[in-house]
């Protein structure tokens, strides 16, 4: 610097206006009492050459009118503060005064980490602050490390204790064999301590029951294909002539048939069963007897016997059957869940699979009512081929729901079975090991260098 032109405003110098003949020197000493300037003149020289207007503007003179203001001279330049804006040349100049001080060497009673970085800026330039600063980052992760790895430390020699293990400390345990599963083998072991804790309800819990299933539709329609050997056209023809012959067109109660087979039953030796009238030709009895044979009685109560379950359907009672046993299901399904783990997403749509049997029921029990009208006639399958496949498909989700329940309870023998040998009960000094071990597990994934590991018992 070789001159002070102006300054204004600014701390001691409310204005002031060097002689033109006062340069400064090579070396140019400066001296005064206390509170006489020295400290604002090394102020003004550290705002120019940080280009800092605060600490220019933190000196300002109080109780003076007008603007701040420093002009200066530097190597034939002038350097220019206005407007609280350093313009002009922008020089290096090294300020070791108290500020420097407080900020690189020594602050207070210590020497701070800052005042240390500063030094060997001052010693080695930037390059060494950027060292410097890479230094204090790996020292202060280094001294983070090292008190999460004596906290961890202390989690094992406390858990270690809790299990009655030799101490462990975070060195051997990081030296333990890896467990990839540590959070499987954690999940299993709970599930089994509860399951344990729970034996008794366990084995006294209700197994879910089998719905009812529909008998296959192959083996329900096989009367309708049947016949009756020894029934010859000849005295079938004759039969159906007679019904014909006598028939009034109305609908009848019972089937034709039906009727004439149960009138054999009673005393015809002398009237008959069907009229009440001298019976002299006993031909027409005769022919009846031979009809309704063994067979034919065989076969009529197989029909009957039929129809008597297609009418179950319409009444309701598969339907009622359905929705008892399925809630009674789901509660004993939620039971064993809770107790076990163990469950089955098994559902069943009851109105939807009700509703299907009962309108192929109702289809099948037309069909089966004119086969009671004519047993010796069969009736093929083209006649109620849609609906035995309905009734199949029905029957095929009894069946697959029944098997997902099936399943479900041999798991559930199995977990009971296992839980035969199971004791909960410690000795005084293991009490609490069942948590520790757990803790154990779980202290894993925060030792050693964020793998999961394995403790030994």
């Amino acid at each position: 610097m070789q001159k002070i032109i102006d300054i204004q405003k600014v701390g001691r110098f409310e204005k002031l206006t060097a002689p033109g003949s006062l340069r400064f020197s090579q070396v140019t000493l400066v001296f005064g009492e206390n509170g006489w300037g020295k400290s604002t003149l090394a102020d003004i020289l550290r705002s120019l050459t940080r280009n800092d207007p605060d600490i220019i503007k933190g000196r300002e003179t109080l109780a003076a009118g007008g603007r701040q203001k420093v002009l200066l001279l530097i190597d034939g330049q002038q350097c220019a503060f206005e407007h609280a804006t350093w313009s002009g040349l922008r020089p290096c100049i090294a300020v070791f005064d108290q500020v420097f001080i407080n900020e690189n060497v020594f602050s207070g009673d210590f020497v701070s980490h800052d005042h240390m970085k500063r030094q060997y800026g001052l010693v080695v330039g930037a390059e060494g602050v950027e060292l410097i600063g890479q230094i204090l980052d790996v020292d202060k992760r280094l001294k983070e490390v090292g008190q999460e790895l004596k906290e961890k430390d202390q989690f094992l020699q406390a858990t270690s204790a809790a299990l009655n293990l030799p101490r462990m400390n975070a060195a051997a345990f990081a030296g333990l064999p890896v467990l990839d599963s540590a959070d499987d083998a954690i999940g299993e072991k709970e599930v089994e301590v509860r399951r344990a804790s729970e034996k008794e309800q366990i084995l006294a819990a209700a197994l879910p029951q089998a719905l009812p299933v529909p008998t296959a539709a192959a083996e329900l329609t096989a009367p309708l294909g049947r016949t009756i050997e020894r029934v010859t056209s000849d005295l079938h023809g004759k039969l159906k002539d007679h019904i014909a012959r006598h028939a009034t067109g109305r609908p009848a109660p019972v089937a034709h048939e039906t009727w004439l087979e149960t009138g054999l039953a009673f005393d015809a030796t002398h009237d008959c069963p069907y009229c009440g009238q001298d019976l002299r030709d006993r031909s027409l009895l005769d022919l009846y007897r031979n009809y309704f044979s063994e067979a034919y009685k065989a076969l009529a109560a197989e029909v009957k016997q039929r129809r008597q379950t297609l009418e179950r359907y319409g009444r309701g009672d598969f339907r009622q059957a359905l929705t008892s046993k399925a809630e009674a299901n789901r509660a004993s399904i939620a039971n064993l869940k809770t107790l076990t783990g163990e469950s089955i997403e098994a559902a069943l749509d009851i109105r939807d699979i009700a509703g299907r049997m009962e309108e192929a029921a109702a289809g099948l029990d037309r069909v089966f009512h004119k086969k009671q009208e004519d047993l010796v006639s069969t009736i093929g399958g083209s006649a109620y081929q849609a609906l035995a496949r309905q009734w199949d498909e029905g029957r095929a989700v009894v069946g697959a729901y029944n098997d997902e329940i099936a399943e479900l309870g041999q798991r559930i023998e199995r977990i009971r079975r296992a839980q035969v040998s199971v004791n909960l009960e410690f000795p005084q000094e293991r009490t609490g090991a069942a948590t520790g071990a757990q803790e154990a597990a779980r202290a894993s994934h925060c030792c050693g260098s964020g793998r999961t590991r394995e403790t030994s018992r």
